[in-house]
């Protein structure tokens, strides 16, 4: 996603310099592989930005925070992490498996 894109789809950082948003995209990015998230690849990389700027001074007039404080944009990445399915981490104790997610 380039920062046009990202502009379009989240017009509530408009005021966010460039250079700040830029920076950012470039930092998300690098927790993202196309191998795994395919076409939702943009949407999460988005929303990861989104939730990272939004936290921030540069930021803060377009925070959308949730009911349970997390902010929308880290639901919507949490939701589409989940469909790609690397939302969760697995721990192994004996011959049993348990998945924990990060947001239960």
């Amino acid at each position: 996603m380039n920062i046009d894109q990202f502009r379009l789809r989240f017009p509530e950082f408009s005021e966010t310099p460039d250079a700040i948003v830029s920076a950012n995209l470039a930092d998300t990015l690098l927790e993202f592989s196309v191998d795994v998230w395919g076409d939702l690849l943009d949407r999460g990389h988005g929303n990861l930005t989104a939730h990272l700027l939004s936290s921030t001074p540069y930021g803060q007039q377009a925070k959308l925070v949730a009911k349970d404080g997390q902010t929308t944009y880290m639901k919507q990445y949490q939701r589409l992490r989940a469909i790609v399915g690397c939302g969760g981490v697995h721990v192994a104790e004996g011959l049993e498996v348990y998945t924990s997610y990060p947001w239960q």
